[in-house]
């Protein structure tokens, strides 16, 4: 399948002070292994997460991938994908934002509110920033196959 976003069927990771889970992440014909920090996030909250992010941009929307996070408490930053559709094409970018500069405090509440519109150049740099891309219908087609209804994050499953 040319997309899918899913945690692998091992047990959790667990060092010294982190738990964290193993993942995969597939766009295209790239390969990307996630280990989701489990500090405050359990899986299916990661899942709730994702799943609402892939139909927020098959709505037309940005949205962004949480692959790994600790609130601004607790972290400095986090890693997301951010996903920008584009007619049938979505563009996925990889960032590991730093909560300080964000506007205002980051929240799982509106996890998307605070992504920015797509660039191709970073700011920093004036570096061309590296992009991956699928169809649209790739995600369609993994969605209609993710668990039917993951509670959103800190809800009861």
């Amino acid at each position: 399948m040319p997309f899918s976003i899913s945690f692998r069927d091992e047990p959790d990771v667990i060092d010294e002070e982190l738990r964290l889970a193993h993942g995969d992440l597939v766009i295209g014909t790239f390969h990307e292994e996630l280990y989701a920090n489990l500090f405050e996030l359990s899986r299916a909250d990661y899942e709730a997460l994702w799943k609402l992010a892939l139909e927020t941009v098959l709505s037309g929307q940005k949205a962004a991938l949480i692959v790994y996070y600790v609130s601004p408490e607790q972290s400095s930053n986090m890693e997301w994908w951010p996903m920008y559709p584009d007619g049938d094409i979505v563009y996925f970018q990889n960032q590991m934002p730093w909560h300080d500069r964000f506007p205002e405090p980051f929240s799982l509440d509106a996890p998307f509110a605070l992504l920015h519109n797509r660039r191709t150049i970073s700011e920093d740099t004036g570096d061309a920033i590296s992009e991956w891309v699928v169809h649209r219908s790739a995600i369609e087609a993994f969605l209609s196959t993710f668990p039917a209804s993951p509670s959103r994050p800190g809800e009861a499953s």
